[in-house]
């Protein structure tokens, strides 16, 4: 019976620091995202809305091209 509550102990922790670090990655893009398109709303955006959105941070280098790609993913 310890090991089973331990086992179950160790899988909450895990799932929590899974899901606080999906939510500080979130936090990170937020100012990024924020700043291309001020009033999009952060905390709407899929998984894969964020994935996008670092994709297009990591890889356009024109400005005003990434504002009119992040924009068009956040509204």
């Amino acid at each position: 019976m310890l090991r089973t509550l331990t086992a179950a102990a160790l899988v909450a922790t895990t799932l929590a620091g899974a899901a606080s670090a999906a939510t500080s990655a979130n936090q990170a893009i937020a100012s990024d995202v924020l700043k291309y398109a001020p009033n999009a709303d952060v905390s709407s955006l899929t998984p894969a809305e964020v994935t996008q959105i670092r994709t297009i941070l990591l890889t356009v280098d024109n400005e005003s091209e990434k504002q009119g790609k992040i924009r068009l993913i956040t509204n």
